[in-house]
């Protein structure tokens, strides 16, 4: 009963665990959902204004395009994605590293204090 009080009156918080879940859905979900939902959209919604302004069919040319670029400058362009996509993965991660960092520092100081 005493765990219920302290929860409700916010001196013991579930983030952590909710943080942990929150970057795991940010990590693998949210990237594999967008992009079956793009593909969705590509299906639903058919480009309906000038193709000059519809980002779908200016990336649909620069794929096209891809197969008479040369292989250096193709394997360029894909490992740049990659990088960068590794590079906001980590990023993600070290955020969330920083939030649960704070709440064991909080929960630390607590304790010392109440030592004390």
């Amino acid at each position: 009963m005493q765990g219920l009080i302290d929860f409700l009156n916010f001196k013991i918080f579930i983030s952590p665990s909710v943080l942990i879940i929150c970057y795991f859905i940010g990590a693998f979900i949210i990237p594999i959902a967008s992009f079956f939902f793009l593909k969705w959209l590509q299906f639903k919604y058919q480009p309906v204004v000038d193709p000059i302004l519809n980002a779908v069919s200016v990336t649909k040319d620069v794929l096209l395009k891809l197969q008479f670029i040369k292989l250096k400058h193709r394997i360029l362009f894909i490992s740049t994605l990659i990088f960068l996509f590794i590079s906001l993965e980590i990023m993600w991660r070290m955020l969330f590293e920083f939030l649960i960092a704070y709440l064991q520092i909080r929960d630390a100081l607590i304790s010392i204090t109440n030592s004390l």
